[in-house]
């Protein structure tokens, strides 16, 4: 709701919105290994001017597992990538 309201030109003070709400979160799933850094991008560009202070990121089959191999799938997160 208050992503609406910033798209349609309705100014909030950021204060009275951290009053309100001082938790701002966003749960994402994980972007592929090609749209990592456009993913960066988005974090940076959007969420952080946003003053988003929690991102809950759904890595679901995309991650490498060590202890459970039989969950990995051909399109791997590696933890190069994660440390990202």
């Amino acid at each position: 709701m208050l992503f609406l309201q910033a798209s349609f030109g309705q100014t909030v003070s950021t204060e009275k919105i951290d009053e309100a709400l001082p938790v701002r979160g966003l749960a994402i799933a994980a972007p592929s290994v090609q749209g990592v850094d456009l993913f960066l991008k988005f974090i940076e560009e959007e969420l952080v001017p946003a003053h988003f202070n929690m991102l809950i990121l759904r890595i679901d089959w995309n991650y490498a597992y060590e202890s459970h191999p039989e969950l990995r799938i051909l399109t791997l997160f590696r933890r190069l990538i994660l440390k990202k």
